[in-house]
């Protein structure tokens, strides 16, 4: 292991054990470079700051569930990447949730999709060949492809 990742190791252990102060050594390390990944991300310094700041903070709620199979930089990093896929983007309008049964006008129809249909009852599927006749022998066996060279005779061509 490396030196940044022995470090990494031992400041996990401390905040798991309830030294804050590990954690705080720890995101001081590894910040510029969170920040970095979410700048280039998003391209806009404000949600970058943003989102670094999320990515800590779930970090800091969920470091006992790094399971130590990688560095604590590619977890730290990951985690930053779907912090940052996970943020709207730019220009999107939010969506609004569909209106509940309340939210119609009293005269208002209900929609088609609210109302009770008469379905037709459930049928099984058809067979793909009717049932009269079997499926053409072809597809049952698999054909002999030919060979892309003929065959070799026992004496070369270039023999002497």
């Amino acid at each position: 292991m490396s030196r940044r990742a022995d470090s990494d190791t031992a400041l996990i252990e401390r905040y798991l054990r309830g030294d804050v102060s590990a954690f705080n050594d720890l995101m001081r390390a590894h910040e510029d470079h969170v920040f970095a990944i979410c700048l280039r991300m998003l391209r806009d310094r404000e949600a970058a700051l943003d989102a670094t700041q999320e990515t800590f903070i779930t970090v800091f709620r969920k470091v006992d569930r790094f399971s130590g199979h990688s560095a604590f930089s590619t977890w730290l990093y990951r985690v930053a990447v779907n912090t940052c896929y996970d943020r709207p983007a730019p220009g999107r309008r939010p969506t609004e949730p569909l209106p509940t049964r309340e939210g119609l006008p009293t005269t208002a129809p209900l929609p088609r999709w609210t109302q009770p249909s008469s379905a037709p009852t459930w049928r099984p599927p058809s067979p793909p060949f009717p049932p009269s006749s079997a499926p053409p022998s072809s597809f049952a066996t698999p054909r002999a492809w030919p060979s892309r060279r003929p065959p070799r005779s026992s004496a070369s061509r270039w023999a002497l």
